[in-house]
């Protein structure tokens, strides 16, 4: 039961290279209910992920997430893995509300090696992706079931603007994914 609202994070990347995987804005490794972060700004953003919430196990699934009118400006500064493998948002959760964002990355490099991804839920029921503005970034959805099975994603009315890949559904998840909806949304000058 926490809100974060209107405020600017600026997480220096450029000067805060710690070449490993943290550096995170918020990290709640375990079950977290109710959390919402609105109105935000985060800027030069050096870690492997900006908001982490989920305990990488199926116990470790909270509830009612919501990240909603924020805006992610340049991320994957840094070193060791906090270049190849990043996931901006990464949430492990039921109810999962992500909504009217936007992810840009005029840094970008295209480089299919590095997994750049904006957007990576572990969904077990009712994820949205709604309304997200995705500009220069090289994955911005990734959907996953590695600890539970995936039911009812929706990823509807987002916008894609020089995007490598577009929406992704992890082929080695371990559990199932339906009732999967990809509607509305838009594509333009992807590479």
């Amino acid at each position: 039961d926490i809100t974060f609202d209107h405020f600017t994070m600026d997480l220096n990347g450029a000067n805060n290279n710690i070449n490993t995987i943290y550096n995170n804005a918020f990290y709640m490794f375990g079950v977290v209910t109710n959390a919402t972060w609105e109105h935000m700004t985060f800027k030069n953003m050096a870690g492997q992920q900006t908001i982490r919430v989920g305990k990488d196990t199926a116990a470790g699934f909270g509830n009612n997430i919501k990240v909603s009118y924020c805006t992610f400006d340049t991320f994957g500064i840094g070193g060791g893995w906090s270049t190849s493998d990043i996931s901006v948002l990464f949430i492990e959760a039921n109810n999962i509300n992500i909504s009217n964002n936007v992810f840009t990355n005029p840094s970008f490099t295209l480089n299919a090696s590095l997994g750049h991804t904006a957007i990576e839920v572990n969904g077990d029921k009712s994820t949205l992706i709604f309304g997200n503005s995705f500009n220069y970034v090289q994955l911005p959805i990734l959907v996953d079931s590695i600890f539970k099975d995936n039911f009812n994603t929706r990823i509807v009315s987002n916008n894609f603007t020089q995007t490598n890949e577009m929406i992704a559904f992890d082929s080695g998840s371990t559990f199932a994914q339906s009732a999967v909806t990809v509607a509305a949304n838009q594509f333009m000058s992807t590479f």
